[in-house]
């Protein structure tokens, strides 16, 4: 009928099938007027291919760029970067190259555009150098990128995004000579880039910069900088640059001011109160929200006593609204302050769970590096702790997260453990020579190590101490088991132990296995279970259960006395009791206590135990000086022992395994005088290597007033 009518069918005809229909529909739009004689031009077919892209498709886009000449049309540049744009959706790098190769022989000259898609696709690889070495050696992409600031722009970030600050920094000052002038986006990338390498005095020269230059700095360039500051301990100069960076206009969301007042440690006063104001009015008036915007106001809010509720209550409608436009990230830091804040909102809640399940099972990248997977899965599983510690975690959810993570982690694994048969670990089962670690249970693609006192689990705490890796790596050579070298997967550990504690951990040997562990970790399927000695004699009834946020102040502005201290700006955390004896020794008292940790904060049980006023035994950094040397005169090393784990291996069937205290941890417990007979009753098999089975009260546990820091809403 068109072709009768005379009609010329255009690119907004066919951009409006595409909108309409979906790309699936342009598509048979395209062929329809290839077939009625109507002409089709370069123009729809760059809609065409754009709208495949958009879809999610990149064979389609190749097809119709290798289809041009069939149709007699002859593609441009705006060709080539509409199949490059569909490529790097799909991170199909061999793709991307060659059509970069095939551009010149074609006559076609690549442009900023070009250029852009290309390194961003290295940056989302991981592969800044790839992306510097595909600017220097392709000679035609090079002069595009030179002649483009907004080339520049993603080769700075691209660098930076990847630990090559440095580099980004040249790039800035090369600018200048190929007369670009460095803008807004360059100065956030780079300020970023050096905030995430722990380049802070850079990043705070870097806005300094900025603001005298006259542009305006963006959210993400604030925020790189107050968690610089915060975490150098340099919480004025932080204020001082937000502060200032406020005043001059910079176009941030609603949510920067509360946020940079919680992420440095000001959490009441009249600077908070008008925060709080400010964005509730703003709010109010219908003011944007980005949902990374809504997932930080709400983390800002976590922290503040008598929460509002009347913004918490805009927030979460506005987070209901807007859910399907929230990134997994989003998702996590969102679930995660509705819990801090105590504020259980179901429907969110609701939203945030549906809308996890949607987004995995949308994910469909064919070679997503280990980053992505890894980031994936910290979010993921975010998501799923929250909505356990709220108590609303449903078994359908669990496993339809399990169904989607999975076959992630068998990915990475590759054809070495799943095409073959699994190599098994080289070490015999059981306790290790005295001082070194050994292997406590021994499955195929997971195991169970007993870590001795003095062994750090990873390298975030004492360079000093052994590396429990380095040993996982002799039991584990990582040519058969490439999760042992991993860091982005922490080397397949699912927790840690304190250096100066001892007891069992439990590791992955397969990125399969690690997936799987973890999300049992965040569901509650996963029991940890402690032998502790501390000071005082707890109540056996009044006290079962320490409800109290914890946050690791170690060298940020918090820190006073102790790596870890109990506030609002701390992460939620529970830890169960049962106290099992009485003992004393010289006149002092101590209490035998079993633990069961729901969370797994850094020096969960040291400060929690010393928030109730019981600190553990022989633990120089949450008791006195005195009391330390005291207890180490008779006990050599931190009373604290992991000595039992259970979990679910592959086929979901229970497995448990136990340690006995260690010989020096029993000789001390030895040295002291029960308080009664029960207590010499359960004391007694603790000294003959023996590890009593707990029975944990699941339902209304009781709770001492001290031990409850639930925050509660105005």
């Amino acid at each position: 009928a068109l072709r009768l009518s005379g009609a010329r069918l255009d690119a907004v005809a066919c951009g409006a099938a595409a909108g309409g229909g979906g790309w699936r529909f342009s598509l048979a739009l395209l062929g329809a007027v290839r077939w009625s004689g109507l002409g089709p031009s370069v123009i729809m077919l760059n809609v065409a291919i754009g709208a495949c892209g958009g879809g999610g498709e990149w064979r389609q886009p190749l097809a119709l760029l290798g289809a041009a000449r069939h149709l007699r049309l002859r593609p441009d540049m705006g060709t080539c970067n509409a199949a490059l744009g569909a490529c790097r959706r799909r991170l199909r790098w061999a793709e991307v190259q060659q059509l970069l190769e095939e551009a010149p022989r074609s006559g076609l000259r690549p442009d900023a555009i070009t250029c852009s898609a290309s390194a961003g696709l290295c940056s989302s690889r991981g592969a800044w150098r790839e992306a510097l070495r595909l600017l220097e050696e392709t000679p035609q992409l090079g002069a595009a990128a030179s002649r483009s600031a907004v080339a520049w722009d993603t080769a700075i970030g691209v660098c930076s995004s990847r630990g090559g600050w440095r580099r980004s920094l040249r790039l800035l000052g090369e600018m200048p000579a190929r007369g670009l002038r460095p803008d807004a986006i360059a100065f956030a990338s780079l300020v970023i880039g050096c905030q995430r390498a722990h380049g802070w005095d850079a990043a705070l020269l870097l806005l300094g910069w900025t603001t005298c230059r006259g542009l305006r700095p963006e959210a993400s360039t604030l925020q790189a900088v107050v968690s610089a500051c915060e975490r150098r301990r340099r919480w004025e100069a932080g204020l001082s640059l937000a502060s200032r960076a406020l005043r001059s206009g910079a176009e941030c969301g609603l949510h920067i001011h509360l946020w940079s007042l919680a992420k440095l440690g000001v959490t009441e006063g009249e600077a908070v109160q008008g925060a709080v104001q400010e964005a509730g009015e703003r709010l109010e008036a219908g003011c944007q929200c980005p949902p990374r915007d809504l997932s930080l106001l709400a983390w800002a809010l976590s922290s503040v006593p008598n929460c509002d509720s009347e913004l918490l209550r805009l927030v979460v409608d506005r987070a209901v609204g807007s859910i399907e436009d929230f990134t997994l990230q989003d998702l996590s830091l969102l679930a995660w302050a509705l819990v801090a804040l105590g504020a259980p909102e179901r429907r969110l809640l609701d939203a945030i769970a549906s809308r996890l399940v949607e987004k995995l099972r949308a994910f469909d990248a064919p070679s997503p590096p280990r980053s992505v997977l890894a980031g994936l899965l910290l979010d993921a599983t975010g998501v799923v702790w929250a909505l356990n510690f709220a108590s609303i975690l449903g078994g359908g959810l669990v496993e339809s997260v399990r169904s989607a993570l999975l076959p992630m982690g068998a990915f990475l694994d590759g054809p070495q453990v799943w095409g073959g048969v699994p190599t098994p670990s080289a070490a015999p089962v059981g306790r290790g020579p005295r001082g070194e670690p050994g292997v406590v249970l021994d499955l195929w693609d997971r195991l169970v190590v007993e870590k001795p006192a003095g062994w750090q689990v990873d390298t975030d705490e004492d360079a000093a101490a052994p590396a429990l890796s380095r040993r996982l790596r002799g039991l584990l050579p990582p040519r058969h088991w490439p999760l042992a070298r991993d860091l982005d997967h922490h080397y397949g550990f699912l927790h840690r132990l304190d250096v100066p504690g001892s007891g069992l951990i439990l590791a992955a040997k397969t990125y399969a296995a690690y997936y799987d562990l973890r999300l049992q970790l965040s569901a509650g399927e996963l029991d940890r279970d402690y032998a502790v000695l501390c000071h005082g004699w707890m109540p056996r009834r009044g006290l079962s259960r320490i409800n109290a946020p914890v946050h690791w102040s170690a060298g940020s502005l918090w820190q006073a006395s102790y790596p870890s201290t109990i506030c609002r700006q701390g992460r939620p955390s529970l830890t169960r009791l049962k106290v099992l004896a009485h003992v004393v020794r010289g006149g002092w008292a101590f209490s035998f206590v079993a633990v069961r940790i729901v969370t797994g904060r850094r020096h969960q049980i040291r400060v929690h135990l010393m928030h109730v006023g019981h600190p553990t035994v022989c633990d120089s950094k949450y008791s006195s000086a005195a009391i330390a040397g005291s207890d180490s005169t008779w006990c050599p090393h931190n009373f604290i022992h992991r000595y039992r784990l259970a979990f679910l291996d592959a086929k979901q069937r229970r497995h448990e395994a136990r340690s006995a205290l260690p010989q020096d941890l029993a000789g001390a417990l030895e040295q002291l005088c029960s308080r009664d007979a029960r207590s010499e009753e359960q004391i007694r098999p603790w000294l003959q290597g023996s590890c009593p089975t707990m029975k944990w009260r699941q339902r209304g546990p009781r709770v001492h007033p001290c031990a409850d820091f639930t925050p509660k809403k105005k």
